[in-house]
């Protein structure tokens, strides 16, 4: 049994601006945020690091990183910096994916549990929309059904065991997702026992149950889940 391994580039155009090699030291310097903590961690000098950045900032046509104004060893991305930085790690992610379950556009589930408390939502913990509140769920693996996947999702973000009610419907607008197209079955789902409290966990740094009336800045395309599902309930 053969596994494969893919090297992708970022391009502008045709010309090729960020592989690996490049996104390593992005990635280093978000990490470390100072010149010798990146260079240590990717065991070359604070000065070829330096050469190799400007080396990269050259192509792509602006400043990557900034250091300390003041002399200091500190040093940040810079808004292009972080841009490149996820649309690399998003891209390769997404085509990770692709490869191991074959389907594109990738398929999702996402899930409305609503109780007395008010709506379930989830505090998301990695890009894209990190620090966003989203309705829970995530993607459908290789071998199950969509209703196994919200369930699955369900339960590693919050903990908890839920059935589903009814298909909320289905939301393929194609820019929905930063990272990619994706396409998502919606549902009304209720818990197997009144007694759980959730719990945060997988890609969910925190949760909350809002008020229909009060909800926060939704991440995706979840307000309009959110508000299809209250037609469909009359709420």
């Amino acid at each position: 049994m053969y596994d494969s391994m893919i090297r992708l580039w970022l391009v502008k155009g045709d010309q090729p601006i960020l592989n690996e090699r490049g996104v390593g030291m992005l990635r280093a310097v978000w990490d470390h945020g100072s010149v010798d903590g990146a260079a240590s961690g990717l065991h070359i000098s604070s000065d070829d690091l330096i050469t190799r950045l400007d080396a990269m900032a050259e192509t792509v046509g602006g400043p990557l990183y900034h250091v300390d104004s003041e002399g200091g060893d500190k040093l940040s991305l810079t808004p292009e910096g972080e841009m490149l930085l996820t649309e690399y790690e998003t891209k390769l992610k997404l085509t990770q994916r692709f490869l191991k379950y074959g389907t594109w556009p990738p398929i999702t589930a996402d899930g409305i549990l609503y109780t007395e408390k008010g709506i379930l939502l989830i505090n998301r913990g990695n890009e894209p929309f990190q620090g966003y509140w989203a309705l829970p769920g995530g993607f459908l693996d290789m071998g199950e059904t969509i209703e196994d996947t919200l369930v699955r999702e369900m339960k590693e973000e919050t903990g908890l065991d839920v059935e589903i009610v009814k298909v909320v419907g289905v939301f393929s607008r194609p820019d929905r997702d930063p990272r990619g197209q994706t396409v998502s079955t919606a549902f009304h789902v209720k818990l197997k026992d009144e007694n759980q409290e959730p719990v945060a966990g997988d890609d969910a740094a925190d949760f909350r149950f809002f008020s229909l009336d009060e909800l926060p800045k939704l991440a995706f395309d979840h307000e309009e889940i959110i508000q299809k599902w209250r037609d469909q309930e009359g709420l």
